[in-house]
């Protein structure tokens, strides 16, 4: 794959092309895009897609593996592109705030979102300056982007071990980031919501997560060095 890749602008408008690696942004130091390029091919590299964005939730940097996302999320604005969109960009724009926040906790800034035409994601927020503050003085967002679905997910067997889950606590989990609902996987085991709760609770428990979406995240970040069956 290239060094760009193009990013649309809506409305049959021409493609306008944006970097893989971070935009020459002049209040960027060297060895801050250096950094950040490193980032990003780092992710690509394990399959993560993954786009870098300001506090006004304007792309700085993205990898290849992000640009079908970037597509169903983006319109232009005046100077460069932005991660925001009628049907999806509030959300994404909430997820930006909370990872920005002062008293930010990683695991809460994770949410599950519908994209046109990209189907259901699970998008990760991450403060990049918690990473390495000497190097990003400025508010720099990480948004890790994955398709919910099996062929995104790793083994269940890879969960019970690595997380020490039962192989009932595994196959929820793995439904919870197929998109199913709590509800939706009671009706399918034939068993009750309380129990799915219950189950949850433990997984929860387990893995030190606290919310749905961010189990999710998890799990698809294991997908990456995850061994079959």
């Amino acid at each position: 794959m290239g060094r760009s890749a193009a990013l649309s602008q809506g409305h049959g408008a021409a493609r306008r092309e944006v970097a893989a690696v971070p935009l020459p942004l002049p209040r960027d130091r060297p060895e801050k895009k250096q950094a950040l390029a490193g980032l990003l091919i780092g992710l690509q590299c394990v399959g993560r897609a993954a786009v870098v964005v300001d506090e006004q939730g304007e792309i700085v940097g993205m990898n290849p593996l992000a640009q079908p996302f970037v597509d169903a999320l983006s319109r232009t604005c005046p100077s460069r592109p932005s991660i925001c969109s009628a049907a999806s960009g509030h959300r994404i724009r909430d997820l930006v705030d909370m990872a920005l926040r002062p008293a930010y906790a990683a695991e809460d800034a994770a949410a599950v979102i519908d994209l046109p035409g990209a189907g259901r994601v699970i998008v990760r927020a991450t403060n990049v300056r918690l990473v390495a503050p000497s190097l990003f003085e400025e508010p720099r967002v990480l948004l890790e982007i994955a398709g919910l679905g099996l062929d995104s997910l790793p083994a269940a067997s890879f969960l019970r071990r690595v997380l020490g889950l039962t192989v009932t606590e595994a196959e929820v989990a793995l439904a919870l980031a197929c998109g199913a609902t709590a509800s939706a996987i009671a009706r399918d085991r034939a068993v009750s919501l309380e129990t799915v709760r219950s189950h949850l609770k433990t997984i929860f428990a387990k893995t030190g997560t606290r919310r749905q979406a961010t189990l999710v995240a998890l799990v698809l970040q294991l997908r990456g060095v995850s061994s079959p069956g």
